[in-house]
């Protein structure tokens, strides 16, 4: 029973590992953290322009969708008429995808609309998954190194510390990304009950997620396989020791039972005396 338990802590405390990494990469690295679509309105003399705009960004990207254009006429005989709706989608080859940094206005100068905003604080959060998926590199090695090499024990210590600060770093970039987006949305427009701005998580962002939860399970159960290799060790030392003990003891014969006294006889001649 010990050894099943040891077995599958050490499974898991490998296996945990790089999942975790796998999990931690794709979700760094992918752009589907974030959907978002907002409705911007501009007012003309003769009408209103209606613009949806469709994206999904990640850390480092963001992506654009389609955008759509509604023209909206003040006349009232005109909106008995289809409005005039142009939908712009990207072109097959054509780069989607620009770097946040890019888009992001100029240092000073407040964002025109809550996409902006909101990748502007964006931009700020990428450092904490990054130094997560690094920190996992690490623990993956050491964990593999205490597989390969058991009797150094202290491997999987150290990848068990290691998981579990990753962990804290993932779990830290995805509070302050959720933090980031809220907070565009409450200062560039407060929500109404038009919804005109809408935001929905994507698959990267539940990928770091569930990575935080497998990065400390992985570390516990490190932690946990490390004290009990180490209680073991010494249970069989203290075992061996007294293995040892009883074997000396037992090439040692110790002679017992009645002790004779045997008495000393002396001889005394009689002295001749010659005159």
């Amino acid at each position: 029973m010990q050894n099943t338990s040891l077995l599958l802590l050490t499974i898991w405390s490998v296996f945990g590992a790089y999942l975790g990494l796998l999990l931690t990469s794709v979700g760094t690295f992918t752009n589907q953290w974030v959907f978002t679509s907002e409705e911007r309105h501009l007012d003309f003399h003769n009408g209103t322009l209606r613009i949806t705009m469709n994206m999904y960004s990640g850390l480092l990207e963001s992506c654009r969708i389609r955008v759509t254009y509604i023209w909206d006429s003040k006349d009232a005989w005109k909106q008995m008429e289809n409005n005039a709706t142009q939908e712009v989608t990207p072109r097959p080859g054509s780069p989607t995808c620009v770097k946040i940094r890019n888009v992001l206005p100029a240092p000073g100068s407040p964002p025109k609309d809550i996409t902006s905003a909101a990748l502007s604080k964006i931009n700020s959060v990428w450092p904490f998954p990054v130094i997560s998926f690094l920190l996992l590199i690490v623990s993956s090695v050491l964990s593999t190194l205490g597989l390969c090499i058991p009797t150094k024990r202290a491997f999987m210590f150290f990848a068990g510390v290691v998981s579990i600060i990753a962990g804290l770093f993932g779990l830290t970039g995805i509070v302050c990304y959720i933090i980031a987006v809220g907070d565009a949305v409450i200062e560039k427009h407060p929500i109404l009950p038009d919804k005109i701005f809408q935001h929905t998580y994507g698959y990267s962002f539940c990928f770091c997620a569930l990575s935080f939860v497998i990065s400390e399970t992985t570390g516990v159960a490190s932690l946990y396989l490390f004290i009990k290799q180490e209680t073991y060790a010494l249970r069989s030392e203290k075992e061996r020791l007294r293995h040892r003990l009883m074997v000396s003891g037992s090439g040692t014969s110790v002679a017992t039972g009645s002790t004779q006294v045997i008495p000393l006889k002396l001889s005394v001649e009689p002295a001749v005396i010659e005159l």
